[in-house]
């Protein structure tokens, strides 16, 4: 039986709020992390999968706290570790939707990691970077105000 409808095998009619945690965001103001996790539980209605079929698996630093305010199941890791942990979990686990979110330290490639393509707004992503920051955070706010997921 769905959670979200209480029908059997019906496909759930989640809203943001559903994917919202109890847990108090703590990033600094200003930080680009609250437009991602904004931008990800805006975005997981739309996907039509059961909350209890999702996991999101996190390194270290201040954007591996994202499981924590995602209303799914998560895992918080050690430096390093969320590819080889979300892989285990994936072969172990087939039926389950992993995500891997990661920052800055704990990437492949020592920048920050999508996993995924941009099919059009470049243009966003290079602004984004070429934001002037302070220590790691935006000087001024970063905020996606849409996001299209691509099939």
């Amino acid at each position: 039986m769905s959670p979200a409808t209480g029908a059997p095998g019906a496909t759930p009619k989640y809203t943001k709020k559903d994917f919202e945690s109890d847990q108090d965001v703590r990033w600094c103001p200003g930080c680009g992390d609250y437009a991602i996790l904004s931008a990800v539980q805006k975005t997981m209605p739309d996907l039509g999968i059961p909350r209890e079929d999702i996991v999101f698996i996190s390194g270290i630093g201040c954007s591996s706290r994202f499981p924590y305010y995602m209303n799914t199941y998560g895992f918080h890791t050690i430096h390093g570790r969320a590819p080889a942990l979300a892989t285990g979990l994936k072969l172990a686990r087939p039926d389950l939707k992993v995500f891997i979110v990661t920052g800055d330290a704990s990437s492949l490639d020592d920048k920050y990691t999508v996993f995924g393509r941009v099919v059009d707004g470049m243009a966003v992503v290079e602004a984004i970077e070429q934001a002037p920051v302070n220590g790691e955070a935006p000087v001024t706010r970063i905020e996606l105000s849409r996001v299209r997921v691509q099939r």
